[in-house]
């Protein structure tokens, strides 16, 4: 109990830190010493973080400690403005998606919320969920993303 309290302390002051690369720079320091029972309040300080590359930095970090709580991570990752950032945030967090029980129920949520995306957008973060893709489906469930992005575009 001792240890969760030193732990405590340290991320309840990533939180109140103003300055985010300090705030991402103590929860990436925190990420593999936190306890399942803290990785909330860790995904939402870094939920806080406002610059996009530092959320996902953070997410990243985050990502393999993040298996109960990896349905707000993924929307943590969605919320993302910046391309490339939210692409590499998806990335790793789509190599923990390919384990968790629930992984096709997020994996149609995550569909639901991408369906809204711009096309642009929408094929960065395919790109970056590949390894979903061929986890739910197989090389057969990629060829098939592929042709349907592809007949989309004759549309």
């Amino acid at each position: 109990m001792q240890s969760i309290k030193k732990l405590n302390l340290p991320l309840e002051a990533a939180q109140i830190v103003k300055d985010e690369d300090e705030r991402v720079k103590i929860l990436i320091a925190l990420a593999n010493k936190l306890p399942q029972n803290l990785l909330p309040i860790a995904l939402e300080a870094t939920q806080a973080i406002k610059d996009d590359f530092s959320r996902a930095q953070a997410l990243t970090v985050l990502a393999s400690k993040l298996p109960e709580v990896l349905p707000k991570a993924l929307e943590a990752a969605q919320a993302i403005k910046d391309d490339f950032s939210r692409a590499q945030a998806l990335a790793a967090l789509a190599l923990h998606l390919v384990n968790a029980s629930n992984c096709f129920n997020v994996w149609k949520s995550l569909m639901h919320f991408l369906s809204y995306r711009t096309r642009p957008n929408l094929l960065s973060d395919i790109a970056a969920l590949n390894l979903v893709i061929s986890a739910l489906g197989d090389e057969a469930a990629i060829t098939e993303t592929a042709q349907a992005i592809q007949d989309v575009t004759k549309w």
